[in-house]
């Protein structure tokens, strides 16, 4: 009888000091999910819904440069790269979500897919609880050199 009591409590005490693995934010999943998701041409005005008004994007350019665009000029320049008529979408991979309160980063991989061709990259997204849901702030990313 005693042998079991003895592994009892080290299993026990592990149990108390145990890190707890946050749960899934089901918000945040769920507009990530849109993100992706809606990125097509046919669903494009319903995916700028998911930016606040005052977004910006910002990315690297190949010369060591960055270009800034705001809401506006991001989603025109989505939907010309939608006209070209190529099979275009985008997958996350690696995903860190970190919420405090109202406010979420996101950092994650990135794959553009663009027919047959892909782009690889990494990117990280500014949250922002505005009224009753989140919204992208801002969207920074960067494409792995070739």
């Amino acid at each position: 009888m005693t042998r079991p009591c003895r592994f009892a409590i080290p299993i026990l005490l592990l149990g108390l000091f145990a890190v707890p693995v946050p749960a899934a934010d089901a918000e945040i999943d769920a507009l990530l999910r849109d993100y992706i998701g809606l990125y097509t041409r046919d669903t494009l005005e319903t995916w700028r819904g998911l930016f606040h008004p005052a977004f910006v994007a910002a990315f690297t350019n190949d010369d060591g440069t960055t270009t800034a665009r705001t809401l506006d000029e991001f989603v025109a320049r989505q939907k010309n790269y939608f006209a070209t008529g190529r099979p275009i979408r985008e997958e996350l991979a690696d995903v860190q979500v970190e919420r405090q309160g109202r406010l979420a980063t996101v950092r994650a991989a990135f794959t553009l897919h663009d027919g047959p061709e892909r782009r690889q990259g990494r990117l990280m997204m500014l949250l922002i609880r505005d009224r009753d849901r989140f919204l992208i702030l801002s969207l920074v990313f960067s494409y792995h050199p070739d």
